[in-house]
């Protein structure tokens, strides 16, 4: 029997797309990368007040419908200019079927959180704020899941920074899952639009135990581990009430919801995630973009059926068992 198994490496390998080349000079230069994301980072989060407080300047001074129907119209845009950029590197890629399945899934996650999670539609913002933070996050992971892991974690930084300064009156995990699906956006847009021949992308190949000992999934168990250590020990209550006096922090300074749904004065109904169901909803989607890393893995394995670019450094080795 004849196995093949091919070598690429990834220093000699071009890559050819735009979102490839730039993501190449990311992987090439981290010290540039993390001073530009750091920074990007920090500001988002020290401005999330401010610009919060124009959205609602805004929106009292133009009215609810043409603010709502604003904000709609450059979402739609913003999403058509992808869906346009993403189409046509389909179009010249191969395994097209994954590619568009997971556009067409995360576009549906995005219309389905609008109808469920927003409050206000400039809620929408947080899909390109982390789409974007995406870019040097993969630069470090280099593996889809694990960003959007960390893009997780960024979103619940954030929504704590929030929360410590009183801005918001519970840890917001609606808001983490809109994060978390910007950066869906961002890792399927990379996916889509990328050679994963290049080598820019991390094989999904390693075991079980290299994934459960890496940086992002032993931050993810600690924060799990420690989160329930505290709440099962009372140092942290997820709803003020009257078991949670000698609490040290309280994820809501409000009382449980007692309904499911809940209206606004401009007509929008929303729910707020339960913290222990927007964690697990958190937790299914850090599952389902980890199964784009196996997709690139799949995409970049040869055979001897296949021709091979010019441009990748490429050993084929022919074992007869």
């Amino acid at each position: 029997m004849e196995g093949n198994i091919c070598h690429i490496n990834p220093m000699s390998a071009i890559p050819t797309t735009p979102v490839a080349r730039v993501l190449d000079a990311m992987v090439r230069h981290p010290i540039l990368t993390a001073i530009v994301a750091i920074p990007y980072f920090a500001v988002t989060v020290h401005f999330h007040g401010d610009v919060s407080d124009l959205c609602h300047l805004v929106r009292a001074n133009i009215g609810n419908a043409p603010y709502n129907l604003s904000i709609t119209i450059a979402c739609i845009t913003l999403l058509a200019t992808a869906s346009w950029h993403v189409v046509q590197n389909i179009r010249r890629s191969r395994r097209k079927f994954v590619r568009i399945a997971y556009w067409i899934v995360t576009s549906a996650l995005i219309t389905l959180a609008y109808q469920t999670l927003f409050v206000l539609n400039s809620e929408a913002a947080h899909f390109p704020q982390y789409a974007i933070l995406v870019f040097p996050v993969f630069a470090f992971a280099r593996r889809y899941g694990e960003t959007v892991l960390w893009i997780a974690l960024l979103g619940a930084v954030d929504e704590l920074c929030q929360y410590v300064v009183g801005y918001s009156l519970y840890f917001d995990f609606n808001d983490i899952i809109l994060d978390v699906l910007g950066g869906g956006i961002g890792v399927v847009f990379i996916f889509a639009c990328t050679d994963h021949r290049s080598g820019i992308v991390q094989a999904a190949s390693y075991s079980i135990r290299s994934r459960l000992l890496s940086p992002a999934y032993i931050t993810l168990a600690l924060v799990l581990l420690v989160t329930l250590t505290l709440i099962t020990t009372g140092v942290i209550a997820l709803f003020a009430d009257e078991s949670s006096g000698g609490a040290a922090f309280i994820f809501s300074r409000v009382p449980a919801p007692t309904q499911v749904w809940h209206d606004t004065d401009w007509g929008k109904t929303y729910h707020i995630l339960h913290p222990g169901y927007g964690t697990i909803i958190i937790l299914l989607l850090i599952g389902i973009y980890t199964g784009l890393d196996y997709a690139a893995n799949t995409n970049a394995t040869c055979n001897t059926t296949t021709s091979q670019p010019r441009d990748l450094a490429i050993d084929v080795r022919h074992n007869d068992q």
